[in-house]
């Protein structure tokens, strides 16, 4: 009934959630992603800490064995940091015939004999961080560890979830307010928009002043005639009709796109968790068979993917929070 204040008032409001959930998503992507920053700067200052431990048990494991005498006690802790380290990120090491050890990720040596190369991140946390050597321009690019995992997630996932959340919205706005421009409200005003035209994403999206401040701006007809509800059949019939600024899909199908992209993520880090999780218990039962002396390769690896399932744990986390809220829109 386009006479009705009170199907005018329950169009408002659910206008006022939709928009009051989307903000409310967009603004868990920023915070996850100020999550993901912290975590990968401290994570960073971990690594530089262990390597800076590692140079200086490469002195003195050095120094021990040139005085005729090893020290099995500082190869030990050694060891045990390369375990840490390649946690964080993949690592190569090489010994030396010193007794030195060489660490090197992605193309850069990490430790050296005595010396340590600092690490540093550069980005933000909405374009994501790197990881870049100290006077270096080429990033770091581990190819696993919790750092791998954490870059994903504020360099590519954030941002395509963002990108994608952005686009609905637009089209959302643009299309509702070209119906809605085209109607006449009760106070028989035309070219009104329905949503803000300013607020064309995520973060931004809210009602128009006109609707906020009257119910009588809310066009339900063509025309300024009694009882013409043209314009609400339109709006109503979007989620289900094309729309061509989508290339003639509707609103609906377009939104069920993005819940499945969203979904198939949740799948994805999903059985990189299951996946991790069976070589976590590799990893255990191999430390069993591992010499406290030795630097096994295989454990290393494994290590790495025990913190890669936990990475991928925390995405699932992530990626869950955001359907439930997603699915709070329909």
């Amino acid at each position: 009934d386009p006479t009705s204040q009170a199907a005018r008032e329950r169009v408002r409001d659910a206008a006022r959630q939709f928009a009051e959930r989307v903000r409310r998503l967009d603004g868990r992507i920023s915070e996850t992603a100020s999550e993901v920053q912290a975590r990968m700067q401290q994570e960073i200052s971990d690594v530089n800490s262990i390597t800076d431990r590692i140079a200086t048990l490469n002195r003195e494991i050095r120094s021990a064995r040139g005085a005729g005498a090893g020290d099995p006690g500082l190869e030990d802790e050694r060891d045990r940091l390369l375990d840490d380290l390649s946690a964080y990120l993949s690592i190569e090491v090489t010994a030396r015939e010193d007794g030195t050890v060489a660490v090197a990720s992605s193309g850069y040596l990490l430790v050296d004999g005595d010396r340590a190369r600092i690490l540093e991140a550069r980005g933000s946390a909405e374009r994501g961080l790197s990881i870049v050597p100290v006077g270096e321009e080429r990033p770091l690019e581990p190819s696993s560890g919790s750092l791998r995992a954490l870059g994903d997630l504020g360099r590519s996932i954030l941002p395509d979830v963002r990108q994608r959340l952005d686009g609905f919205v637009s089209a959302v706005v643009d299309t509702v307010n070209d119906i809605h421009r085209r109607g006449y409200g009760a106070n028989g005003e035309t070219g009104v928009d329905f949503f803000d035209a300013s607020g064309r994403i995520a973060g931004r999206v809210r009602l128009s002043r006109a609707i906020e401040d009257s119910l009588d701006a809310i066009a339900a007809g063509a025309t300024d005639a009694s009882g013409d509800n043209e314009i609400a059949l339109q709006l109503s019939g979007l989620s289900h009709s094309g729309v061509d600024s989508l290339g003639g899909r509707t609103l609906g199908e377009v939104f069920i796109g993005f819940t499945g992209w969203i979904g198939s993520q949740v799948r994805m880090a999903a059985e990189e968790a299951a996946a991790g999780e069976v070589l976590l218990a590799r990893a255990d039962a191999g430390r069993l068979d591992v010499s406290a002396v030795s630097i096994d390769e295989e454990m290393v690896r494994m290590v790495s993917q025990q913190e890669a399932y936990a990475a991928a744990a925390r995405i699932v986390h992530v990626a869950d929070s955001m359907i439930q809220e997603i699915l709070r829109l329909i």
